[in-house]
């Protein structure tokens, strides 16, 4: 793993054990950095290979996208 990647799961450490434990969650939880025009990081498919994840990048995108609209929304319809 780069410098970099290793950092940014680092980073998202002590969010990562909080989900954990507020959802009882028995499997490790990953953080995956991704983008919406579909860049991830390098190590990305290593992670997902070593941990036989079942979900494609695409859904997570999706996912990623959908959450961010939803912020959006919450967020201008308070402003006005």
């Amino acid at each position: 793993m780069t410098l970099k990647v290793t950092d940014r799961i680092l980073k998202y450490k002590d969010p990562t054990n909080e989900i954990e434990d507020m959802w009882h969650v028995k499997k490790q939880v990953i953080p995956v950095i991704t983008g919406v025009n579909e860049t991830t990081s390098e190590s990305f498919t290593n992670i997902s290979e070593q941990h036989k994840a079942k979900h494609e990048i695409k859904e997570l995108q999706q996912t990623v996208m959908l959450g961010t609209a939803q912020i959006l929304w919450k967020t201008l319809v308070k402003v006005r």
